[in-house]
């Protein structure tokens, strides 16, 4: 996905001669970015992935999560159609678990609107009007952000997490550069963007790529974000936290069956 969605976006570049800096307005547009990759840089990289890293868990356990209470209910649904109604089976409970979920979702964005979509078109608000919505609402809508797509896959919806977590990827990135002024926006921004996915979505230089393209980022600005991408991975798969949810899910599975 990391490559098609870079080749679709460099040919979309190639033929409208533009970026997507074009499109968000961002503050740091023009700026001549890290023409010679410094030691802190990496450092803040570093550590920055291994934030991103934990996010990604966060994120892998609330997928996981939602994911059996919406299968849980949805049984439970049909059990009472079933016995209460003389439904067939499949019925009730694949109709009022969107339902449900839905409800729950539509609560959410009526909180915070910028919950709306997959997020591919917030982006641009969020990293623009990041400083004015404060750095208390930056988080509070990357977190609903990933309980908003748990709640959508985990209850019927049909679609995926890559953008919603490149969404709150941004998120995580402004909420940085805003309590660390010292942090690049540039810096902070396209290192958290991808490395949040990358976390449990593995594509460490497809997401390098897609961010470089994205943002016009030259080859040194590049690298922080490649590390960044490696130690977010390498934190949330060491936790160990994912395999043992893997084994769960396969042991219960060959229960049931």
């Amino acid at each position: 996905m990391g490559i098609s969605s870079t080749v679709s976006y460099t040919i979309f570049t190639s033929l409208e001669d533009a970026t997507l800096l074009h499109q968000l307005d961002l503050p740091f547009a023009g700026e001549d970015v890290f023409p010679v990759t410094r030691p802190m840089d990496m450092l803040s990289a570093l550590i920055m992935g291994i934030l991103c890293g934990i996010i990604g868990l966060i994120a892998f356990i609330l997928l996981a999560g939602f994911a059996k209470l919406g299968k849980t209910l949805e049984a439970k649904i049909d059990a009472l159609g079933q016995k209460k109604l003389g439904l067939p089976e499949d019925v009730l409970g694949t109709i009022m678990t969107p339902t449900i979920g839905g409800i729950f979702v539509g609560m959410l964005c009526k909180y915070d609107p910028l919950l709306f979509g997959d997020g591919a078109d917030q982006m641009g608000p969020i990293i623009t009007l990041g400083a004015e919505l404060g750095t208390s609402h930056v988080v509070a809508t990357g977190f609903l952000k990933l309980i908003a797509v748990s709640i959508s896959l985990g209850f019927g919806f049909v679609g995926g997490q890559f953008f919603p977590l490149l969404f709150a990827g941004t998120c995580t990135g402004v909420v940085i550069h805003l309590v660390i002024a010292d942090v690049p926006a540039i810096l902070s921004i396209s290192c958290c963007m991808v490395a949040v996915p990358d976390a449990i979505l593995p594509a460490l230089f497809s997401l390098t790529l897609l961010a470089s393209v994205m943002l016009a980022l030259g080859g040194a600005a590049a690298s922080p974000v490649f590390l960044a991408c490696v130690m977010s991975y390498a934190t949330c798969i060491g936790s160990g936290m994912i395999q043992k949810l893997i084994q769960k899910a396969l042991a219960n599975s060959s229960k049931e069956s």
